[in-house]
């Protein structure tokens, strides 16, 4: 959850913005908290890993390019985790270790809904 928040709440807001969510009927809102805040509050950072759940999202293709849509759930995120995995291990090495910052959640971001490092 932390490489999500940090993706949506700093790392790739240059480059992706939250459209809307896709939220089925027996989603629930988590109960608990998450950092000292009420996770239900940011479903953002929940939805994609709820079952049928997920951010839509924009990607700014910057002047001239037509935005492209893109979905983040929980199979992108199972792709974006091999993937840095992979072909990211410096920034998979900083997710690993808790060193993780807005840099990482940017790089995972991309590689679950774009297969690659295409901004920064």
């Amino acid at each position: 959850m932390s490489l999500v928040c940090s993706a949506f709440e700093g790392g790739s807001n240059y480059w992706c913005k939250i459209k809307g969510y896709v939220r089925p009927e027996n989603a629930k809102a988590p109960t608990r908290e998450w950092y000292g805040l009420k996770l239900a509050r940011f479903p953002h950072i929940w939805l994609p890993f709820s079952d049928g759940g997920g951010v839509e999202c924009i990607e700014d293709c910057g002047e001239g390019g037509e935005p492209v849509e893109h979905l983040l759930n929980r199979a992108a995120i199972e792709r974006g985790l091999k993937l840095m995995a992979e072909k990211q291990g410096r920034h998979w090495g900083n997710f690993l270790s808790g060193n993780d910052d807005a840099i990482t959640g940017d790089v995972f971001l991309q590689m679950c809904i774009l297969g690659e490092v295409k901004y920064g």
